[in-house]
């Protein structure tokens, strides 16, 4: 199972355990639901907190421009992030940290989005470690949260990690 196909599965559980609320037979059910989705958090947090670490050694030694080449989601500070929001596209603007992960597992699906909708969508990432002034100013609490906009306005938010799929039908909405 891929990790898309991962958190699109997560995603489907969290939202079937909201609508069984109700139902006093499911409750053992939702008791297992609720375990794996504490189990899932742990084991993704804890691979995240073993990654950090190298990331965040990476980063020191790499002091270089931070410019991707097209199709390639955009690390941004807060100059580069409103020059973009002023842009006439639709900017989805990913809040992210190297010790989350859900953060994490969702690389390869915003990579893969910056790649197919380059045209209709800048990504951006805001890595909120090293720029917490831009997640105070976004009212951002939790991570990962993405934001998207249009013509400089916040049109819509999301919290929590999305597949690929759902990431698409976020920005398309």
């Amino acid at each position: 199972m891929t990790t898309d196909n991962l958190i699109r599965e997560i995603n489907k559980l969290e939202v079937w355990l909201e609508s069984s609320k109700g139902s006093p037979a499911k409750l053992p059910l939702r008791i297992g639901g609720y375990l794996l989705l504490i189990l899932f958090m742990m084991v993704s947090n804890i691979w995240a907190l073993i990654r950090w670490p190298f990331a965040a050694a990476g980063r020191l030694f790499n002091n270089g421009p931070i410019d991707p080449p097209d199709g390639k989601p955009l690390d941004v500070d807060h100059e580069t992030l409103n020059k973009i929001l002023t842009s006439e596209t639709k900017v989805l603007v990913d809040f992210w940290a190297e010790w989350c992960g859900p953060c994490v597992m969702m690389n390869g699906s915003i990579k893969k989005l910056a790649e197919r909708e380059s045209d209709s969508c800048t990504i951006t990432k805001v890595n909120t470690v090293t720029h917490p002034q831009i997640a105070k100013e976004y009212g951002v609490k939790g991570l990962p949260t993405l934001i998207l906009f249009e013509n400089g306005e916040e049109v819509d938010r999301y919290a929590g990690a999305l597949s690929y799929g759902e990431l698409v039908e976020f920005i398309e909405d």
